[in-house]
């Protein structure tokens, strides 16, 4: 918690907007670490869910149902997300976890030998009241 706290603090400010997403229920901005990325280095993108009020969506491990928040590269970008730990939301005696209101996810990307400048993702989620509704969007750019 610390860490992706830290995180987040120090690189909010360093971060262009290249994405956004919305639909009735969610508001999804993405952005990515403005400086220039070297061999060794870290690219940083920054996944910024808002939700309507009484909506939510899932952590990497749903739990007892739900669709996770993932990503799928379309690049050859091996990468990890972090966020915060998720709350319990406990619907009908069904244990899941996941965000209410607002949820921010982090990739972090390894500028590696052979990386192209080229990142190219699909991200999806469930965004859930009552029932879900499975959303995603395609995130191209280059840096």
């Amino acid at each position: 918690l610390f860490i992706f706290t830290a995180l987040l603090a120090a690189t909010q400010n360093s971060f262009a907007s290249i994405h956004a997403f919305k639909t009735p229920q969610t508001s999804l901005k993405v952005f990515h670490d403005k400086k220039v990325v070297a061999l060794d280095d870290k690219l940083w993108i920054l996944l910024e869910f808002e939700l309507k009020p009484g909506w939510h969506i899932y952590w990497s491990n749903p739990g007892q149902s739900g669709l996770p928040t993932q990503v799928k590269w379309k690049s050859a970008h091996p990468s990890t997300m972090h966020s915060f730990p998720p709350k319990i939301i406990n619907q009908e005696s069904i244990i899941q976890y996941g965000y209410q209101n607002k949820a921010n996810f982090l990739l972090e990307i390894p500028v590696e030998k052979g990386w192209s400048e080229n990142i190219d993702f699909e991200l999806s989620w469930a965004v859930c009241e009552e029932l879900c509704i499975p959303e995603n969007t395609k995130i191209q750019l280059t840096v």
